[in-house]
C-alpha cells in the first residue's frame, strides 16, 4: 500500500486508515484493519485516549461483514480464531458490536478510510503522542491482533513507543487451544509484544511457561502471587485507564519478570463469559 501524499493537519486527516487488506492467519479468510481515533479521539472512559484498530473479516467481495453478522455465521472465526468468548462457542464476548464495531464496518463498506501504509500511520500516531492529544495506539479493539502478520504491527510499536506512547494489545493465538492450528500459534518471538488473554489461574500459568505475560479473566477477586487488579476496573476502583497505566505491553524482554493484570468477569454476558474461565 502507498503513502497518503500530503502533510496531515489535524482537520484533514481521513476518518481513518486501512493498514492491511489480506489473509488472515488463523484460517485464510480475507480480512482487514482499520485503525481510527486520530482525528476525532476515541471516547472509550475505559482505556482513555487511545487510537483503536479493528480487525474485520471480509467477504468474497472485499466488503467487511457486519461484525454481528460475522457472530452469528461463524466468519468472525477470521479475526478472533477459537476464543472462547466467541458466541458460537458458548462465551460471552463484552464487546458491544451494535456501536463502534458497526459503524466502523459500514464506513469501511462505503470506501471512508484510506489505505496506507503501517509505518506512515505510526508515524501519524508517534506525532499526536507527543502533542498529548492522544496517549497511544490500542492494538485489536475488536478481533485478536494475532490473525494479521506480525510486521504490520512491528512497524507501528516501537515508533508509538519512542514517543512514549501506550500500546495495549492482546491476543488468545499463544496456544493451540485458542488458535485454529499449528501455524496460526502466536508465538512470543513474534507477537511478544502483547499480552496473552488467559482464563482462569492455571491458564495464565500456562501462558507464562508459553512465554508470555498474560491478562488473565477471573470469576471473582483473588489474590493470586504475581498479579494485581487491572486498575481500570470497578474491582481497583477506576484508578487509572488503560493510556495511564500502560502495563498491558507484552514482554519488553525475556528478562521481563513483573507482575500482570488479572480482571473480574464483566458485561452484559458475564455468565457465558465466565464458563470460558478453567480452574
Amino acid at each position: 500500500m502507498a503513502h497518503i501524499r500530503f502533510n496531515p493537519p489535524i482537520n484533514k486527516l481521513p476518518n481513518g486508515f486501512v493498514i492491511y487488506r489480506g489473509p488472515s492467519r488463523f484460517d485464510g479468510a480475507p480480512i482487514a484493519v482499520v485503525v481510527t481515533g486520530i482525528r476525532k479521539r476515541s471516547g472509550n472512559a475505559k482505556t482513555g485516549y487511545l487510537t483503536q484498530t479493528w480487525i474485520l473479516p471480509l467477504d468474497a467481495n472485499g466488503k467487511a461483514i457486519l461484525p454481528y453478522v460475522a457472530v452469528k455465521d461463524g466468519s468472525d472465526q477470521a479475526v478472533c480464531g477459537r476464543c472462547p468468548l466467541r458466541w458460537l462457542l458458548g462465551g460471552g464476548c463484552y464487546v458491544r458490536l451494535d456501536t463502534a464495531p458497526r459503524q466502523v464496518a459500514e464506513t469501511f463498506n462505503a470506501g471512508g478510510y484510506v489505505d496506507a501504509d503501517p509505518a506512515y500511520v505510526a508515524e501519524i500516531v508517534a506525532d499526536h503522542v507527543r502533542a498529548g492529544r492522544i496517549d497511544g495506539f490500542r492494538c485489536g479493539s475488536w478481533g485478536d491482533p494475532a490473525a494479521v502478520p506480525a510486521s504490520v504491527w512491528r512497524a507501528i510499536f516501537p515508533v508509538v513507543r519512542a514517543a512514549n506512547g501506550v500500546t495495549p494489545g492482546y491476543t488468545h493465538a499463544w496456544t493451540e487451544r485458542y488458535a485454529t492450528r499449528p501455524e496460526a500459534i502466536a508465538t512470543p518471538e513474534e507477537y511478544g509484544f502483547l499480552m496473552a488473554s488467559a482464563h482462569g489461574p492455571a491458564d495464565r500459568l500456562r501462558a507464562r511457561s508459553a512465554g508470555f505475560r498474560a491478562f488473565t479473566l477471573l470469576t471473582e477477586q483473588t489474590t493470586i502471587p504475581g498479579t494485581f487488579a487491572c486498575p481500570a476496573t470497578e474491582e481497583a476502583g477506576y484508578r487509572r485507564t488503560c493510556a495511564t497505566c500502560g502495563s498491558c505491553d507484552g514482554k519488553q524482554a525475556p528478562t521481563d519478570r513483573r507482575a500482570d493484570p488479572v480482571i473480574v468477569v464483566h458485561g452484559g454476558a458475564k455468565r457465558r463469559a465466565a464458563s470460558s474461565i478453567q480452574a
